[in-house]
């Protein structure tokens, strides 16, 4: 078994969402004043940036099934050298003395259902689990080679880092669809595909605007993946919210809760969550369990993945407990 262990802090932009305690349930309503007060602090607090507030146009009409008009914040840093946007997602330097960097930040509740009423149980995993472990998370993402190119190298520099991406796309010059339909479909290096350099940096240098919100329990790590993908890489620990349904798998006062098979060999992670002794234990599922537990077929599509067997579930369960957990977090002492 392997023991991975909490930052012990939480990695947000503004103080105000410190008040998020790991193991805590939060009430929907609880959520929503948190980050109003959140966004209050980014707005008018001593930064070393400017915030505004920017809506969102038509070209997002996955909004549209949301019942507010969904926003979120314009952060714009000075920078003492020059860039240029090769493309909507991609940037590089040039030779301009003076720049500087705008950065968006979605409000994560209009993005995210959130069912009222409804619980939250705020969370934390390690980045040392996802650097350890996590090799893939998006079509064709080598994220074993994204996370050795950082390992050294801090992410905090939006300067090095461009220049680090430059190096890297000469190392590794495979190139692959974006995945995106034209006019913005083109090829990116597949070392970092599915990757964005401005989420990188920020995430490294600010932190999170908020955590991620899970309104399915079932389902762990499915939204928020590219955030997922860059916490070991920045040093952070994952925060999210995992909401808790009639529906939610439980066994006992733990609830258990898999990933997509983004672990070596195509493997799922299963995670027993114990809400009252905030303990997290877990296993790496074969395709054969996977398929049994689940019904998915390989493969994987990149859809959801449901527990579907539950008498399965229990039997399973039993098993592994008696084999002890492939790893588990804790709190340093």
């Amino acid at each position: 078994m392997k023991t991975y262990y909490y930052q012990n802090k939480n990695n947000f932009i503004g103080n105000t969402l410190d008040e998020l305690k790991l193991f805590n349930t939060y009430l929907t309503h609880e959520i929503l004043e948190l980050f109003n007060k959140a966004e209050i602090q980014l707005l008018t607090g001593n930064h070393p940036f400017t915030a505004k507030r920017y809506y969102f146009g038509f070209e997002r009409p996955f909004l549209n099934k949301f019942p507010k008009k969904a926003h979120g914040l314009i952060i714009t840093e000075d920078l003492d050298f020059g860039y240029f946007r090769k493309n909507r997602w991609e940037i590089a330097l040039n030779n301009a003395p003076s720049g500087s960097f705008n950065l968006k930040i979605v409000r994560e509740d209009h993005i995210r259902v959130m069912e009222a009423p409804g619980i939250f149980l705020y969370l934390n995993i390690p980045h040392k689990f996802l650097r350890e472990n996590l090799v893939s998370n998006l079509p064709g993402t080598d994220l074993p080679k994204f996370f050795d190119a950082f390992d050294t190298n801090k992410s905090d520099n939006l300067k090095e880092v461009l220049q680090l991406w430059d190096y890297y796309d000469k190392k590794y010059p495979k190139l692959q669809s974006n995945g995106k339909k034209p006019p913005y479909q083109f090829d990116v290096p597949s070392w970092r595909a599915g990757m964005f350099i401005g989420m990188q940096y920020s995430l490294a240098k600010f932190g999170f605007g908020y955590p991620i919100i899970l309104g399915n329990s079932d389902l762990m790590f499915y939204s928020g993946s590219h955030r997922l993908s860059k916490c070991p890489v920045v040093k952070k620990d994952y925060p999210l919210l995992l909401g808790l349904r009639e529906h939610s798998k439980f066994i006992g006062d733990s609830v258990i809760t898999i990933t997509p098979p983004w672990f070596k060999d195509d493997n799922i992670a299963m995670f027993d969550i114990n809400y009252k002794t905030k303990k997290i234990q877990g296993w790496f599922l074969d395709k054969t369990k996977t398929k049994k537990l689940t019904g998915i077929q390989f493969p994987y599509s990149n859809k959801p993945l449901y527990i579907q067997n539950l008498e399965y579930m229990r039997t399973l369960y039993d098993e592994l407990i008696k084999k002890g957990p492939d790893f588990n977090f804790k709190f340093k002492e």
